[in-house]
């Protein structure tokens, strides 16, 4: 991920982990795909 959260590369573990080819990470935000307030604050900080 860069310095915003948006993946860059994805290793296939991680894709398998959720349930998604690893392209489908590319260029979106983790906060997007896995909305969680909690976790946003404390690493937007």
């Amino acid at each position: 991920m860069d310095k915003s959260f948006n993946f860059i590369r994805v290793n296939r573990a991680y894709a398998v982990a959720g349930k998604k080819q690893a392209e489908d990470f590319i260029g979106k935000n983790h906060f997007q795909l896995y909305p969680n307030q909690e976790n946003e604050k404390i690493f937007q900080t």
